[in-house]
């Protein structure tokens, strides 16, 4: 699986016949942050070779052993972060996850007055969903290879009361 791990399908040692034709496996396999692309009989391979599923005929000399490998292609995915009516004004950043062990922090230090920023969520009215400073590979939830938008979730600060009070002793008024 060239670093990938099956989530589902068959993807045992198989032994075919010589002239006789077969369909790939076919299934999902995933490997953090990357795609699938398919496969090649060569492991440092960037491009496919052969789709999932696809119909093969003779990969190799009767008798050969033939192993195919997965190929994968890292994640890039465009994230928008949106103030959703705060001080700051939207941010556009693309995010190459071009090591497996990448991570991206989401970022913090946007303001609004009279409101308190308490995370991110995937829609303006949404509960937040992720927190300000949080580590994120593409596959945390985030794993659209494409754009992503993130609106910064809000609280109303409770506005704070002042209450006087007045007593008195005597003919003097005391005010606290």
């Amino acid at each position: 699986m060239n670093g990938g791990e099956v989530e589902s399908g068959d993807f045992s040692v198989k032994t075919y016949n010589s002239g006789t034709s077969y369909d790939l496996p076919t299934g999902t396999l995933k490997k953090a942050n990357s795609i699938f692309l398919g496969w090649s009989k060569t492991a440092s391979a960037t491009t496919a070779t052969y789709t999932d599923g696809a119909a093969v005929t003779d990969l190799g000399a009767a008798g050969e052993t033939i192993i195919l490998y997965a190929i994968w292609q890292y994640k890039v995915i465009k994230i928008i972060y949106n103030s959703n009516n705060g001080a700051s004004q939207t941010q556009e950043v693309s995010y190459d996850f071009t090591n497996k062990n990448s991570y991206l922090t989401l970022p913090s230090g946007w303001t609004k007055t009279g409101s308190t920023a308490v995370g991110w969520s995937t829609s303006t009215s949404g509960v937040a969903e992720y927190s300000f400073g949080q580590a994120m590979n593409s596959d945390m939830g985030l794993n659209n290879n494409g754009t992503i938008n993130l609106y910064v979730k809000w609280t109303e600060k409770s506005p704070w009361v002042l209450t006087v009070i007045n007593l008195r002793s005597g003919d003097t008024w005391y005010t606290i």
